[in-house]
């Protein structure tokens, strides 16, 4: 059983993405970030897949959008990319970017939904019932700088709208969250992190997309169990964030918690059966379980929402691997010598 385990591992190094580690890069190479929005009301998204492929369509990297939308792949060398993006709900689309003189962080990929009702779309896009009780003019001043923000990539006139709209209503917390989201474009994490904490304070605590935020600038910053008080306190706040017990579940496999982290991605999939990426998360907290039955379940789950990309078709070959190895007999010693009487 040894020896079948390792031959686990290394087969599923093909498919299984190991944890995010967050690395330097130097002037050398480049880095490609932005948001992930409906082209019906810039909402952001979360979870949508984004696929990072060579100007020949090989794929390089893939990520999923997090709770803000956002995605970033760096260290890359400088050359020509497309980003390919899709989520469950809508369309999906491509975009070609030039990398071969700078980076870029301020890019927008709008994503139509494949229905008219946007309640059907992603989990947490829905207009919370806070901002529609706004002024009229303090909602205008709030859209005009989401325009800005995910529309035009001006985080900068962003500012100046959002500003606007706290002046009219000091209370007007999505505004500083907002500011928030503009402030990362800029690169200023520490202003970005101050207005996430303005956030949540003028909602009285009870804003979980800002703790949410809070959480994965903690994370990001090398502070994990800060970052984790903050993603727990967002999952009281909004228990349907199935995002939320996703990323609480990376945090237990980092940990080594390996049955905590079952029971969060557990519920994560519960909330939100259709993500992909939530059965990648269980094969590998089931192959550091040695739960193989379970490990085949997961993969046969993500080829259901997946069967088409690169990653569909290692997951084929590790799902077959793995199988095979299953089913195979364990080598017996051989029989002593039998004398007749």
């Amino acid at each position: 059983m040894r020896t079948t385990l390792l031959l686990f591992l290394c087969f599923a190094g093909l498919f299984f993405a190991p944890l995010p580690v967050h690395c330097q890069s130097d002037n050398r190479t480049v880095t490609v970030s932005g948001d992930v929005l409906s082209a019906e009301g810039n909402h952001r998204i979360e979870g949508a897949l984004v696929s990072l492929t060579d100007s020949g369509g090989n794929q390089i990297e893939q990520e999923y959008s997090n709770s803000a939308g956002i995605f970033r792949f760096v260290g890359l060398r400088r050359a020509q990319y497309i980003l390919k993006v899709s989520a469950e709900g809508y369309q999906p689309t491509e975009l070609h970017v030039d990398l071969s003189f700078s980076s870029d962080r301020g890019i927008t990929l709008y994503l139509k939904s494949l229905q008219n009702d946007r309640a059907s779309s992603a989990p947490g896009v829905a207009v919370s019932s806070h901002e529609l009780s706004l002024p009229p003019s303090v909602r205008d001043s709030l859209a005009s700088g989401r325009q800005a923000l995910y529309a035009r990539n001006n985080p900068s006139d962003a500012l100046k709208h959002f500003d606007q709209a706290l002046k009219k209503s000091p209370g007007c917390y999505e505004a500083k969250y907002e500011s928030g989201i503009a402030y990362l474009k800029l690169q200023k994490t520490s202003d970005a992190m101050s207005s996430f904490r303005q956030a949540l304070k003028l909602s009285n605590g009870k804003f979980g997309d800002a703790d949410i935020a809070i959480g994965t600038l903690l994370i990001d910053a090398g502070q994990p169990e800060d970052g984790e008080k903050a993603l727990r306190q967002g999952i009281a706040l909004s228990p349907g964030s199935w995002m939320g017990f996703y990323e609480v579940g990376k945090l237990e496999v980092r940990k080594g918690n390996l049955a905590e982290a079952e029971t969060s991605a557990a519920q994560a999939r519960s909330l939100a059966p259709n993500v992909a990426m939530i059965y990648q998360l269980l094969s590998i907290i089931h192959l550091r379980r040695q739960n193989y039955p379970a490990l085949l379940q997961d993969i046969d789950n993500y080829l259901q929402l997946d069967s088409t990309s690169p990653a569909a078709a290692r997951a084929k070959q590790v799902r077959q691997e793995v199988q095979s190895r299953l089913t195979q007999p364990t080598p017996q010693s051989a029989p002593s010598p039998h004398k007749d009487p």
